[in-house]
């Protein structure tokens, strides 16, 4: 299956670590994917619900 987070880019290495230490794969495939521009309001939801 193909699971996709969407969270900041300074909480990438913390969602990596937590992905690693919890999947069942050796070597998981983690990519985080740089994001230049979107739908404002998607992005403005996300920097309300993350966490700092």
């Amino acid at each position: 299956f193909v699971m996709i987070v969407k969270t900041k880019t300074e909480k990438f290495k913390e969602l990596k670590e937590e992905v690693i230490k919890l999947h069942s794969y050796e070597t998981p495939c983690i990519c985080a994917f740089a994001v230049e521009d979107g739908y404002r309001k998607f992005l403005d939801w996300i920097d309300e619900v993350t966490e700092d």
